[in-house]
């Protein structure tokens, strides 16, 4: 079983996909921070479909804040443009409010990112650390991940 969690956000996406609930391998998307959003979009798309995601994955995507602060169009508008690209290609794509997925990874909805680190398995953090300063992304990316796959197992 494959599943693939994709955190989006206007500066930098999370992509991780898990085999079976192991990580297999990861990236972090970051768009160039001159163009417009849908620019932006369109390079967060490219770099996904470009990823080859397996036909059979699991693809779950966590769904912006209503109360977040920051660019909340813009991520509204790039979460609508990759869900309905993934959607149109075929894929099996869900999507998650953060609260949901922080009370599922760590027993709290209000969780802060600390809270999230804190959370994942140290060897996961070790690794994502090794290749990326900045990992919030691909941890939250890990979780939703996680949580496709404890989905497709039930």
């Amino acid at each position: 079983m494959i599943s693939i969690g994709l955190d989006l956000s206007t500066t930098n996406s999370g992509l991780v996909e898990l085999h079976n609930g192991v990580l297999h391998k990861f990236t972090l998307i970051s768009p160039n921070k001159e163009k417009d959003i849908y620019d932006r979009s369109a390079e967060v798309i490219e770099n996904i479909l470009l990823w080859d995601i397996p036909s059979n994955a699991k693809i779950v995507i966590e769904s912006g804040a209503l109360y977040g602060k920051g660019k909340r169009n813009e991520l509204a508008m790039l979460n609508g443009a990759v869900f309905y690209c993934l959607k149109m290609k075929g894929f099996d794509v869900s999507m998650i409010p953060p609260s949901k997925l922080k009370k599922w990874a760590v027993g709290k909805g209000n969780a802060k990112k600390e809270d999230m680190r804190a959370g994942i398995a140290p060897l996961i953090l070790e690794t994502f650390l090794n290749k990326y300063k900045k990992v919030d992304d691909l941890i939250d990316a890990y979780f939703l991940a996680l949580w496709g796959y404890s989905c497709l197992s039930q």
